[in-house]
């Protein structure tokens, strides 16, 4: 089970499903994909962009068949810095990531190793700090 670190995934399998995702209640729902089709996953750093209004998504690949599963992946990163615009953060909605550059998260997670957590995002901005403070 995993977040994706990216602001944004577009997946595209072959006709072997596998893909399943978390539910608000923690259970695990198939993700049956019609052919021809392509499922945008929301990434961390668009979590963060957003302010938390826009959810990543934790998911996995469970294998119920020796069938080969074949699928493409499109990661999309963030060049920068990645913060909420002005416009989503008041006191109703406070900040709830501190700024950071998408890629250099990514390269800090598969260094720590801090692949599979609940909070990975905050862990590594946490990490981050403790390693290269401001």
């Amino acid at each position: 089970m995993h977040t994706d670190l990216s602001f944004m995934t577009i997946l595209h399998q072959n006709q072997v499903n596998g893909l399943e995702v978390r539910s608000n209640d923690g259970s695990w729902i198939p993700v049956d994909f019609p052919p021809s089709s392509f499922a945008v996953v929301a990434g961390d750093a668009l979590m963060a962009w957003s302010n938390g209004r826009i959810h990543s998504i934790h998911h996995r690949v469970m294998m119920a068949s020796e069938e080969p599963r074949y699928s493409i992946l499109l990661f999309a990163y963030k060049k920068g810095i990645v913060e909420p615009p002005e416009e989503l953060v008041d006191e109703q909605h406070p900040l709830l990531f501190k700024p950071f550059d998408n890629l250099d998260l990514v390269s800090l997670a598969y260094t720590e190793r801090v692949i599979v957590t609940e909070d990975k995002l905050k862990v590594l901005l946490a990490l981050k700090d403790t390693i290269c403070p401001s």
